[in-house]
C-alpha cells in the first residue's frame, strides 16, 4: 500500500482515503442492518420453527420460547400473567389438552392440578 500511495498526488490520496471510508461506512451498516434483533424476531409466531431449545424470543408485548413438539422444536406462547392469557382467549391451559402450551406456563398453575389459569 505505501508503494501505491507515494506514487499518487495528494489530491489523489485524499480521494482514494475518502471512497474507502466510504466503502467501510457502506459495509458496516448493511452488517449492522442484518443482525438486528428486528430482523431475526420479525417472522415469529406461534407454532413457527426454532433452532435453540429454552429460547425466549420476545415480538412487542408478546414471549415465546422454543420448546420441542413432538420432533420439532418451536415457538410456544410464554405469558406472565393470567391476565395476559384470560385476554387473549386461551384460559384455561389445560395440561391433557395442549401439553406444549402448558409446559410453557407452567409457572401459571398456582396448585398445581394440571390447569393454569383456571380461576
Amino acid at each position: 500500500m505505501s508503494v501505491r500511495m507515494k506514487s499518487l498526488s495528494h489530491t489523489q490520496e485524499s480521494k482514494y482515503l475518502n471512497s474507502m471510508k466510504k466503502m467501510v461506512i457502506i459495509t458496516a451498516s448493511v452488517l449492522l442492518l442484518s443482525i438486528s434483533p428486528q430482523a431475526h424476531s420479525a417472522g415469529v409466531t406461534e407454532g413457527s420453527k426454532c433452532k435453540k431449545a429454552n429460547a425466549v424470543t420476545k415480538t412487542g408485548s408478546q414471549s415465546f420460547i422454543c420448546l420441542k413438539s413432538g420432533s420439532s422444536l418451536v415457538q410456544v406462547a410464554k405469558f406472565k400473567k393470567c391476565a395476559e392469557v384470560i385476554s387473549s382467549g386461551r384460559a384455561p391451559i389445560v395440561r391433557e389438552t395442549d401439553p406444549v402450551l402448558y409446559m410453557a406456563n407452567a409457572g401459571l398453575d398456582r396448585d398445581k392440578d394440571g390447569i393454569a389459569c383456571d380461576q
